[in-house]
């Protein structure tokens, strides 16, 4: 017997688990998770690094060399700083028209940290950018304006309306659920 057969048997004998694999399945997930967002910030850092000196590597070494890493990630976040503020504000838009909440307190911290989100990203969005948060304005009240549509007329009759009600009703979180 060799040292693989050995091997093969202490899995046999774990029943197949590996260690850590009596974790509850959103730990393992979040696992993933983690391991997919370090992945995507290293892609992300390194097409940045490399938008920066026109595609040529040795300008990216030597970009990466002189300035040092800590400064062209910093570089990098600042630069997205924009792009989540808006994203953000999106996403909490778009919470407050399909789940809302309770409390008028509740409410007013989202409005409050939807305003903050849109007024980081209106001050550091450069001006020729800013009909991309125009339009993100424009679905928003778009999407806003369809759902009380069909909260006031009691629904949209057809199959039209059934189709729209369950894509409605399939979004996560069960946003739709009043």
């Amino acid at each position: 017997m060799g040292n693989g057969d050995g091997e093969a048997k202490a899995a046999d004998t774990t029943g197949g688990r590996r260690e850590g694999s009596g974790l509850p399945e959103w730990a393992r997930n979040l696992r993933l998770g983690a391991l997919s967002v370090g992945a995507a910030s290293t892609v992300l850092v390194a097409l940045r690094l490399l938008s920066v000196a026109k595609f040529n590597l040795e300008t990216a070494y030597g970009i990466l060399s002189a300035t040092g890493t800590g400064n062209v990630v910093m570089g990098t976040v600042i630069s997205l700083i924009p792009s989540i503020a808006i994203g953000g504000a999106l996403c909490l838009a778009l919470y407050m028209i399909f789940q809302g909440s309770g409390s008028i307190g509740a409410e007013f911290a989202l409005v409050v940290t939807m305003v903050a989100l849109i007024l980081i990203a209106l001050l550091t969005t450069p001006v020729k950018y800013y009909a991309v948060i125009g339009v993100c304005v424009v679905v928003v009240l778009t999407v806003w304006l369809i759902r009380e549509r069909i909260r006031g007329s009691g629904g949209i009759p057809g199959r039209v309306g059934a189709s729209l009600d369950f894509l409605l009703r399939s979004l996560p979180f069960s946003w739709c659920s009043g």
